[in-house]
């Protein structure tokens, strides 16, 4: 593109911010109400057309290849981080550029895949609602239907999206998915591949998560048999003590009858809780999976000490849940118990294993977290000194309890995997070393990313090539796509421990290739930490209203 163009582009872009600035800004009470709807309605247009301007640039990111030049894994990503949007919408954007976009082959431009959506998207006709759901209806035509037929189909939609709302779309969709093929015989097993897949959507505020998706008949095969006995009437009922929750249940007939008639469920309450049946440790069908980073498939859960005495507040799972403290009992009844000791910073001090006999009433007993846990102690810290000024070290005994040092946080309860591996690799981080960051860093520690422990290497701070020692202060978390984006190249992220001036000391800092932190200031993740943030808000807060009111008496 010559200097003319991008010239003509920039203004046109600059000229669109004016015009955006003058709307914002512009006085709408003079309108009368026909003149302000069609203000309204125009605005609507330009903002379908822009956002088929937006489909451009994504393909004229992807054609550039912007992601591979500054360093990052795709597309997504590379908008994600430029443009500050969410992973949704970066996704989103690049699935509606791939199907509305102009495809460009050996440097030649060709039409969209879906290429009456895209001509109606240009026009400001339809918005990216429209387009998203004729998308997922024309997913779902056979691979097999014929293509003018497919083209058809495409071009009803397009013509019916205009004249109701989006979610109109689907309805139409289903209407026609069944003229065209009433018997399924179109579909083949590629078809059902394709559109196969499940979502574990974030957990709401009242503690439910979304589950939704599709699944094959191999899936639906393994999970029928599973149903048809755990899921019966009576089997697997939380409300009820006497429930069977594993296979080979002991109950008489009488016994289990007894429990089907007190069981008020639905079948979709019993298909879940079947499930969480097959899933239990006890079961015995998860222990034949082996180990995962290092440790047994289990449920870890943490929770402190002091909601732990209490019985309140919530416990955190290893792969970024949150339960109750009475719900975390229950999954923590036959795990073993580790005391975890975090300096003010939230960087683990100590991890003592607690007795196998030790039972919960001991814990609830417990006159508080300077009792400890009685056992064997296991140290995860290094020889160096604390990164935190003011804290001290707590000590450690082969048997006893645990002395804490001042200034250190509360401790908290690691309900961890009953059996560990050896050791045999001193490049790795050890089981001990994983619960300890499981305990105090919840999940990738660079700042932005929301994966939870399990899904996270054991990254070493200090390369371990660059003499970096596999000590727990040179240790922390990086899920897969963060710890492969720490490198020396373009576009390379680096980690650093925060220094003893910063809020954050001894915290794992990242900074961020020139692109996304041009500053070079390294940062921390606090999406696994809210209540550090709530407590600065909060003082803030506090802060100004102190000023008003010293202003007040003045």
């Amino acid at each position: 593109m010559n200097s003319g163009g991008e010239s003509a582009n920039t203004g046109s872009a600059r000229a669109l911010s004016v015009a955006v600035d003058h709307l914002l800004n512009a006085c709408l009470v003079p309108l009368q109400d026909d003149e302000f709807i069609a203000v309204m309605r125009e605005v609507e247009t330009c903002k379908r057309k822009l956002e088929a301007v937006q489909t451009r640039f994504v393909v004229e990111t992807t054609s550039r290849g912007l992601a591979q030049r500054g360093g990052v894994a795709s597309a997504k990503v590379f908008l994600r981080q430029t443009l500050g949007i969410s992973r949704a919408d970066a996704a989103s954007r690049v699935g509606l550029a791939v199907e509305t976009g102009p495809r460009i082959v050996s440097g030649v431009e060709l039409e969209p895949t879906l290429a009456h959506v895209a001509a109606a998207h240009r026009e400001g006709v339809i918005g990216v609602d429209h387009v998203r759901r004729i998308m997922t209806v024309m997913n779902r035509l056979p691979g097999s239907l014929d293509a003018d037929v497919r083209e058809a189909t495409e071009l009803q939609l397009t013509e019916f999206a205009p004249t109701g709302y989006p979610e109109g779309l689907p309805v139409m969709g289903e209407v026609l998915l069944a003229g065209l093929d009433p018997d399924g015989s179109l579909s083949s097993e590629a078809d059902r591949d394709r559109m196969r897949g499940l979502t574990l959507g974030a957990e709401r505020a009242d503690g439910m998560s979304p589950w939704n998706g599709e699944i094959n008949r191999k899936l639906r095969s393994v999970l029928e048999p599973m149903f048809a006995k755990l899921a019966r009437p009576g089997m697997c009922n939380p409300k009820d003590p006497q429930s069977p929750w594993v296979s080979d249940h002991k109950l008489s007939a009488q016994e289990l009858a007894a429990c089907v008639e007190r069981d008020t469920r639905s079948p979709a309450q019993r298909n879940h809780d079947a499930l969480l049946a097959f899933l239990r440790p006890e079961f015995g069908g998860p222990a034949k999976l082996g180990k995962h980073r290092g440790l047994p498939v289990s449920v870890i859960v943490t929770m402190s000490v002091s909601d732990l005495e209490a019985e309140a507040g919530v416990a955190t799972t290893a792969s970024g849940g949150i339960v109750s403290i009475p719900e975390a009992l229950e999954l923590a009844v036959q795990s073993n118990k580790y005391l975890a000791v975090l300096n003010p910073v939230g960087l683990p001090l100590y991890l003592g294993r607690g007795e196998r006999s030790a039972d919960l009433e001991h814990l609830r007993s417990s006159s508080g977290i300077e009792s400890g846990i009685e056992g064997e102690s296991r140290s995860v810290t290094s020889d160096r000194d604390s990164h935190s000024s003011g804290t001290e070290r707590c000590t450690e005994r082969k048997s006893g309890s645990v002395s804490l040092g001042a200034g250190t946080r509360p401790a908290c309860l690691v309900f961890g995997p009953r059996t560990f591996g050896a050791d045999r690799i001193p490049r790795l981080a050890g089981p001990a070393q994983r619960l300890a960051l499981i305990a105090s860093e919840k999940g990738c520690t660079r700042p932005g990313c929301d994966a939870p422990a399990t899904m996270c290497a054991v990254h070493h701070i200090t390369e371990w090539a660059q003499g970096g020692p596999t000590d727990i202060d040179n240790l922390t978390l990086a899920c897969d796509h963060c710890h492969a984006q720490v490198h020396d190249g373009p576009g390379g992220w680096k980690t650093v421990v925060m220094g003893p001036d910063s809020q954050f000391a001894g915290r794992t800092g990242w900074i961020g290739p020139p692109h996304i932190n041009p500053t070079g200031e390294p940062q921390v993740n606090h999406l696994h930490h809210p209540l550090e943030l709530k407590a600065a808000a909060l003082a803030r807060i506090r802060a100004r209203n102190e000023r008003e009111w010293q202003h007040y008496r003045q």
